[in-house]
């Protein structure tokens, strides 16, 4: 959830008068979604790197969960989609390649959670090199401490575009404005 507001005496200034107003600063939606393949396309990782995530995946208790959920799916997975009760792991689902990944959560990415998105191929959690590119930080971005740590950090971050569709707006619709003498 995002919440936007401009000071009342800046809004004035540039001709925001009304809630309606102060809504227009969202950016305009986006229709264009990116797969899981095209976001991970060309992303090489080593086995140390992938060995972790499916330890920890399968000697957790949604290791068995995870290996009934069929790999390559066309759509989303998640458990009671291959006859397992509704209630089981409601937020554990097995991606697919096609698709845009579904909502990644500080506590479903950790690599001991109970829940979260499950690789489209393999039998784990997304990497950390997987879940920079799926959020759309560059490569090389540094993250410290644990996997889970790193993990969390990343689930809990607003994605550099959504956050700089939100600053172009902004700037435009206020802070250019304002500074160019609209005072």
């Amino acid at each position: 959830m995002f919440f936007l507001g401009v000071r009342k005496d800046v809004a004035e200034a540039v001709g925001i008068n009304s809630d309606a107003g102060v809504s227009s600063l969202f950016p305009e939606a986006s229709h264009l979604s990116v797969s899981i393949r095209s976001a991970l396309d060309g992303l090489q990782q080593s086995e140390g790197e992938i060995y972790p995530w499916r330890r920890t995946a399968m000697t957790s208790s949604i290791g068995p969960l995870i290996s009934r959920l069929p790999r390559n799916p066309r759509k989303l997975l998640r458990p009671r989609d291959v006859g397992l009760p509704k209630e089981t792991r409601f937020s554990l689902v097995r991606c697919a390649w096609d698709l845009p990944a579904p909502t990644l959560t500080v506590m479903g990415q950790r690599p001991d959670g109970l829940s979260g998105a499950i690789h489209p191929q393999a039998d784990r959690k997304f990497t950390i090199p997987e879940l920079k590119r799926l959020f759309g930080l560059p490569d090389d971005f540094v993250l410290t401490g644990t996997m889970g740590q790193a993990a969390e950090r990343i689930c809990r971050m607003v994605t550099p575009r959504v956050m700089q569709a939100i600053a172009e707006r902004v700037y435009e619709q206020v802070l250019r404005l304002y500074a160019g003498g609209n005072r």
